[in-house]
């Protein structure tokens, strides 16, 4: 059994999901080797690269290591650069359009201390369940003064949902604000335009204005799960209030390129749910590190034929996507 350095939130979802599934990917020897990028994968990755260098050199006036290229040969993978590029740019330029981009510009003026677009953080997080080690990949952080002496910490995170896909995707439940990517000249207003959605009742938190009807996992649990983690790693205490940004662009696939709308979510994840997430992680730690607890859950010595079969499988692919347990 392999010796585990930290949790993630997509792995503690695993192991939520199938302590088997989550012993072969984290804890056999010989595990099977992580899929290749996918092009809808791709997708994010490149308007990741596209946002953050716009952003950070519009805060500092150069690039240093946040380059567009630089960004995009980490992030997206050689077999899917052509088409990454062109459809990462076709989400860039929704973003800019829909003016969610400005709004964001406003909210970051009154920033304490520079944004950090982060593609790895990890850190031994405490709270009363115990300590975990955790590791998240957050888009980006920041501090914001409000009134005279208040501070709000701010993390967001960017999704890209459905550019690959066949239909029109729908924004999540909850949004504050729901925005058309495109010249209306050339493509009729979505329905939602201009909108805010029905369960959204806006209050001002931190000099931001946020759903206050409801916390933020009530629509989204695994953005929250994931929004929790980075917070914690970015300086927040367990239970503590933060803001919450998820801006998701929903796209239309059924046109090509596809359109896309810019749904922004803005909220607080509860005390209370803060507060379980972590024990989940604390417990999942305490089993997933220990040999003789995680033993009486599965059948290790199983699982290690199962992942060294895998492991020497030329189509990992097809065996990741066909594996029963």
């Amino acid at each position: 059994m392999r010796i585990l350095t930290y949790l993630s939130p997509s792995a503690l979802e695993t192991w939520l999901k199938d302590p088997n599934e989550y012993y072969i990917r984290y804890l056999a020897e010989a595990h099977p080797e992580r899929p290749p990028q996918s092009e809808p994968m791709s997708v994010g990755a490149a308007f990741d690269a596209y946002i953050k260098s716009k952003l950070y050199y519009h805060i500092n006036g150069k690039y240093d290591d946040f380059s567009f290229e630089k960004l995009f040969e980490k992030q997206v993978e050689p077999q899917n650069r052509d088409f990454a590029r062109e459809a990462g740019l076709v989400c860039l330029n929704a973003y800019e359009q829909s003016g969610i981009l400005s709004s964001l510009l406003l909210i970051m003026a009154d920033t304490l201390s520079e944004p950090k677009f982060e593609t790895e953080v990890q850190g031994l997080i405490s709270g009363e369940a115990g300590s975990v080690p955790l590791l998240g990949k957050p888009d980006m952080s920041f501090t914001r003064k409000y009134e005279v002496d208040k501070i709000v910490r701010i993390v967001l995170d960017w999704k890209v949902n459905g550019y690959c896909g066949t239909r029109n995707i729908s924004p999540k439940k909850g949004y504050i604000m729901c925005l058309d990517g495109w010249d209306h000249s050339k493509a009729k207003p979505s329905r939602s335009h201009s909108s805010m959605h029905k369960d959204c009742m806006p209050i001002g938190f931190g000099g931001v204005p946020i759903n206050g009807a409801c916390p933020f996992e009530d629509n989204t649990p695994d953005w929250a799960n994931q929004l929790s983690t980075y917070g914690w790693l970015t300086g927040v205490k367990v239970g503590e209030p933060f803001i919450s940004i998820v801006h998701q662009l929903a796209c239309d696939g059924r046109v090509a390129p596809p359109l896309v709308r810019i749904a922004d979510h803005r909220g607080k994840i509860s005390y209370d749910y803060q507060v379980e997430l972590f024990k989940k992680y604390v417990k999942c730690w305490s089993i997933v590190t220990n040999e003789s607890a995680i033993g009486g859950l599965v059948d290790a010595p199983r699982l290690e034929k199962i992942a060294k079969q895998y492991a020497g499988d030329e189509n990992k692919m097809f065996s990741e996507m066909t594996r029963t347990l």
